[in-house]
């Protein structure tokens, strides 16, 4: 199983994107979108961006949590990640960020599933 974008819509009915690694961890969390075409366009962004060491910004919380977030070249935020315990981990989250970004497959999971097939009855 490879890195995945997984799209979805929080409970306020906006699109969000989660990135995750082959092992279902998540890396990243978009905010939310009113609208799927700029979701979808965001991960596009996240594809490109995510390679890019200098779109990575470290940050610390107040209580000495550290975390990332990925931004593009307007300095729009792509996504954050989860908390971290100390800055080396968060720097390992970015290298396995920057390592999967590109070739990561999308799941769309605002498509419904296709309606089971009629079965026949002879």
């Amino acid at each position: 199983m490879s890195a995945t974008y997984t799209l979805d819509k929080d409970p306020d009915g906006k699109f969000v994107f989660t990135f995750k690694t082959h092992s279902g961890e998540v890396i990243l969390t978009s905010p939310g979108y009113t609208d799927k075409d700029l979701a979808l366009r965001r991960v596009d962004m996240a594809r490109t961006f995510g390679r890019r060491g200098e779109s990575y910004q470290l940050l610390t919380t107040e209580n000495g949590q550290a975390y990332f977030v990925l931004k593009n070249t307007r300095e729009e935020v792509l996504g954050q990640s989860e908390m971290y315990r100390d800055s080396e981990s968060v720097l390992q989250g970015i290298r396995l960020a920057r390592a999967n970004a590109r070739g990561a497959r999308l799941e769309d999971l605002t498509v419904p599933p296709p309606p089971p097939k009629p079965r026949r009855t002879w």
